[in-house]
């Protein structure tokens, strides 16, 4: 089944808020951000990253779903869902390289982190829904890809 529009929002947001959400916890312990405390700026900046990821996404998401539309199977392969997923990323950094993201100021060292970052939560999720998520929610794929 292709998914839908509402589909493809409901499964971004929650991979993005459930396993992008859980490996961004991971990193702010590693990259040292839980030291700085909860009340600076630092300490927020992956979970904020990750709020931009999403908002980016469900509007890159409505270009998806139109331009699904003139496959003529409806369908969106395996290596353009890869491809828009690193377009996306670049989308992302090249704004958070240019401080045109409210809230975030890239500093030096940012880039590999949000390159380690983007990429796990990037690979973890696209890597879940076109494995497990098959295998433990059978009905999603045939609900076009809607949880709710």
């Amino acid at each position: 089944m292709t998914p839908t529009l509402p589909g493809r929002w409901q499964t971004r947001v929650a991979l993005l808020w459930t396993i992008g959400l859980a490996l961004t916890a991971l990193y702010t312990w590693l990259f040292g951000l839980l030291d700085v405390g909860w009340r600076s700026p630092a300490f927020w900046s992956l979970v904020i990253l990750l709020g931009y990821v999403t908002v980016f996404g469900l509007a890159w998401d409505i270009l998806y779903d139109f331009l699904q539309g003139f496959r003529w199977d409806g369908d969106w392969p395996l290596s353009f869902h890869f491809a828009c997923g690193i377009l996306e990323g670049l989308l992302v950094f090249a704004l958070f390289r240019l401080d045109l993201l409210p809230g975030l100021t890239f500093h030096d060292g940012d880039g590999w982190r949000f390159l380690v970052h983007y990429g796990s939560v990037f690979w973890c999720t696209y890597w879940w829904v076109y494995g497990p998520m098959r295998v433990l929610m059978p009905r999603w794929r045939f609900r076009g890809g809607e949880l709710v």
